[in-house]
């Protein structure tokens, strides 16, 4: 049996709520893991800040050779910077949600 298209009238199916269910514990853990990612990244981005690449020769395949890997490592190392941002904020939004569940919870509790 197939569902009727959105168009067929027909009742309305019936959607199960499921109560949710947050466990601290395991948000608090995702916190840490998210912050070890966090600070690996910080590592990756600081051996990436600054190195030049040399040129071998002095021709000009091998200058530009040299000067796009530069571009390219320097892009490398943005492109971790804005993944590093983003989890700092993936973070800060589960601390917030977390800290308005506990206090959710005990105003529920009392």
């Amino acid at each position: 049996m197939t569902a009727p298209h959105w168009a067929e009238p027909g009742p309305t199916p019936q959607i199960r709520r499921i109560p949710l269910s947050v466990d601290p514990e395991r948000v608090e853990a995702l916190e840490g893991r998210l912050r070890g990612v966090i600070d690996e990244l910080w590592a990756l981005e600081r051996q990436l800040s600054g190195p030049r690449i040399l040129s071998p020769g002095a021709d000009v395949v091998s200058v530009n050779a040299a000067e796009q890997s530069t571009v390219m490592v320097e892009r490398a190392r943005l492109y971790l910077a804005d993944w590093r941002r983003q989890i700092v904020l993936a973070v800060a939004a589960l601390e917030q949600q977390r800290r308005a569940y506990e206090v959710a919870d005990s105003a529920a509790r009392a």
